[in-house]
Formats: structure tokens, C-alpha cells, sequence
């Protein structure tokens, strides 16, 4: 035989191969029971495969609840939706071995079972919630009402209904919804809180009275208190200030122990120019918290502000002590500031004392130097310029005062 025919046939041999090959067909058998493990006749089965649409297959269980599928190819997994009405869907995704029976049991509970009901409640919470974050608080409130009916004991929707209730101007329904969730979880504190939020936006003083009075003197008091905090939070974000000033004296009174109530009040009241309020609440702080830089710094400002000089003065030394760059820096912003507007004596005064606490501050050593050069005191403006040089003389400020004492 010629060469050439010889490797034509062999060619031919090649590509016949796996026309020849047997193909691995497999079967799956199968039975759908209720949650009692009674059979369910009449259910409709969808098979599909993502990656092949040619393999979509439809059936229907048999009088028991039977059904058996035949796969002549066969693919790694497959997607099965199990349907009846009546009946809790179910989809899933489920291996095929190829070339093997494989045997599979389906339970697909009727939808008033107690496990569907709850997950049906569960489902409907979980819609509140997500309708809730995207702002259609009436449709949450309704979902969140659904799932309530659906399934009484859930207590996370009562509380969802609560707050729901609460904040499309329903504070009746609200405290009601808390009342029945802190029956179903007596330690839920959301629960509480809302039942305080409620009672106060009615203005039904004489159940929020009984909402907090049935917390204090408990473990649970400091939660309540912390509660109220963040309640107040949320009005001053709201721009409810009001309220927010009630909130934060009342988690105060709840808890004297808890310091953020305070903190909040102080920069409240400072903003409001209630300055000796300010000095109150921020001494009752850092009573709790005697190192809050932030607080320090306030305490500062207010006394200031105030026209308390000695009170002032001590604020003052109290914050640099605790926080020397920072309140360098910002002190030093009001120097420049005074420089650049001539007010040469008093940002003279204010540089000395940043230079007191900080006295490596580069930028107040160059900028006094200006000063006392712009003030007419040479001797001094070159000392001081000669220190910036001797603290970093490759820094603008170094390189700047090189060049200066060169035409002093």
C-alpha cells in the first residue's frame, strides 16, 4: 500500500474513534414527601443545566410522590426546581454521577407548616429590611406587619415593626410592637428602647416611666442608658437638638457613671454659647476621663470664650500638656494668622508660649524670628533664626533663615 494512503486511513482511523465510543448514560430516581413524610403526587420538576440548554428537562412526580429522570449526557450538576401549589418551592443544584442509578429524597413541606410559616416570616422580615435601608419605610412597616401575622413569635420583626412604626409617625403601634417583643425576649433592649421612644413621642410620660423604671436598679440599667445615649445621637443627627439634650440628660441620670453623655452635652451647649454649661458637663467628664484630649481642648476653648483668663490659662496648660504637637499646631495657625495681619505683639506673645510647650516647633521658631526681625529687634530675630538652622538646617525653614542672616 502506498505511503500516502496509509497514513490517509489511519487519519480516517482517528477521527473514528469516538464515534465509537460508548456513551455513560445515567439515571436519576427519586421521591417528594411532605414534612410528615407523606408522598406529594402532581409536583412539577424542572431540570436545567447553565451550560447547556439543550439538557432542560420537565416532569411530574407520580401518585407516590415518584419520578425517575434519564440523562444521556451527563454533566457534572445540574438545577432542579421543585414546584406545587400548596407547597414551599425548593431549588437546588445537584450532582449526576455518570454512568450510576442515583437515588435522591426530596422533602417539599406544605406552606402552612410550621417550619414554612417561619421561614415564610423570616423571608418577609428579611424584605422589610432591605426595603427599609433603601428608604420606603411604609413598605418596610408593611412587610415587617406580614411577618408578624405570619409568624407571632418572631420578636426580631415585632422590633422591626417598632422602630418601622416609630419613624413613619406611628409611635402607637410602635410601643405596642415593643411591648409584644419584650414579652417574647424580656432582656431584648432594643426592645426597651423603643418602648422608651415610643412612650416619649406619644407623650404618654407614664409609660415611658414604667418602661424605664422596669430596667433601673437591674443589670440591664447601664444598657438602657447607653440606649438613650444613642438615641440622643440619632436626634442630633437629625438636627433634632431638643430632643437630643433630653435624651443625653436622661441616659446621664439613668447611669452617673456613664461618661458620653456628658461629652455630648459639653459640645451641645458650648455650640449653643452656653459656655459655664459647657464647663459643667465637661468637668463632670473628665472627672471619668481626665486624659480626653478632645475634652481638654473644649474646656480650653470655653473657658476662653467665657473670659476667664486664670481658667483659661490652666485649661490651656492642661491640653498642651496632653497633647503638645496638636495643640501646638493649632495654636500656631492663629499665630500665623495674627503675623500675616501685622498684629506682630500678639502673635509675638502666642509664639512664645507654643514655643514653651513645643520648643522644637520649627515652623514657630522661624516665624517668631520674623516677628522680632519685622519689630525691629535684629539681635533677636538672628538668634532665633539661628535656631531654625541648628533644628534642621536642610528644611524650607532652615534653608529660608540661611538666607536671611545673609542680608541682616
Amino acid at each position: 500500500m502506498p505511503r500516502r494512503a496509509a497514513l490517509i486511513l489511519a487519519l480516517i482511523s482517528c477521527l473514528a474513534l469516538p464515534a465509537l465510543a460508548a456513551k455513560k448514560q445515567s439515571k436519576v430516581v427519586g421521591k417528594i414527601v411532605d414534612e410528615n413524610g407523606q408522598p406529594v403526587s402532581g409536583v412539577t420538576i424542572v431540570v436545567t443545566s447553565p451550560g447547556d440548554p439543550e439538557a432542560r428537562k420537565e416532569l411530574t412526580s407520580g401518585a407516590k410522590g415518584e419520578f425517575e429522570v434519564d440523562f444521556a449526557r451527563t454533566r457534572d450538576e445540574y438545577l432542579w426546581s421543585f414546584r406545587k401549589d400548596g407547597h414551599e418551592p425548593l431549588i437546588t443544584a445537584m450532582k449526576v454521577v455518570a454512568g450510576k442509578k442515583n437515588e435522591i429524597d426530596i422533602t417539599l413541606p406544605s406552606d402552612s407548616s410550621p417550619g414554612a410559616l417561619k421561614r415564610k416570616a423570616f423571608k418577609l422580615y428579611n424584605e422589610g429590611v432591605a426595603v427599609f435601608n433603601e428608604g420606603d419605610k411604609q413598605g418596610a412597616k408593611d412587610l415587617f406587619q406580614e411577618a408578624v401575622e405570619t409568624d407571632p413569635t418572631l420578636a426580631q420583626a415585632r422590633i422591626a415593626l417598632a422602630e418601622a412604626a416609630f419613624q413613619t409617625d406611628d409611635p402607637a403601634r410602635a410601643l405596642a410592637a415593643a411591648r409584644a417583643a419584650g414579652q417574647l425576649d424580656p432582656k431584648n433592649l432594643e426592645a426597651k428602647r423603643l418602648e422608651l421612644q415610643s412612650a416619649q413621642k406619644l407623650g404618654d410620660w407614664d409609660a415611658m416611666e414604667a418602661a424605664a423604671n422596669s430596667l433601673l436598679g437591674t443589670e440591664l440599667a447601664s444598657s438602657v442608658a447607653v440606649l438613650l445615649y444613642n438615641e440622643g445621637v440619632a436626634a442630633l443627627n437629625a438636627e433634632e437638638k431638643d430632643r437630643a439634650i433630653r435624651h443625653f440628660e436622661q441616659s446621664a441620670v439613668i447611669d452617673s457613671e456613664l461618661a458620653a453623655p456628658h461629652s455630648a452635652l459639653a459640645t451641645m451647649k458650648f455650640n449653643r454659647q452656653d459656655y459655664a454649661g459647657a464647663l459643667e458637663s465637661l468637668d463632670r467628664y473628665l472627672a471619668m476621663k481626665p486624659g480626653d484630649v478632645e475634652s481638654l481642648r473644649l474646656r480650653y476653648l470655653a473657658a476662653e470664650a467665657l473670659g476667664d483668663k486664670t481658667l483659661a490659662a490652666e485649661a490651656r496648660s492642661a491640653y498642651q500638656a496632653a497633647a503638645p504637637e496638636r495643640a501646638a499646631a493649632e495654636s500656631y495657625e492663629q499665630a500665623e494668622a495674627l503675623f500675616k495681619a501685622n498684629q506682630l505683639d500678639e502673635a509675638r506673645k502666642m509664639l512664645e508660649r507654643i514655643l514653651v510647650a513645643a520648643p522644637d516647633h520649627i515652623r514657630a521658631n522661624y516665624t517668631l524670628g520674623l516677628c522680632l526681625l519685622n519689630s525691629g529687634d535684629t539681635a533677636g530675630a538672628k538668634r532665633q533664626l539661628q535656631k531654625v538652622i541648628e533644628l534642621d538646617p536642610e528644611s524650607q525653614q532652615g534653608r529660608d533663615a540661611k538666607e536671611m542672616l545673609k542680608y541682616i
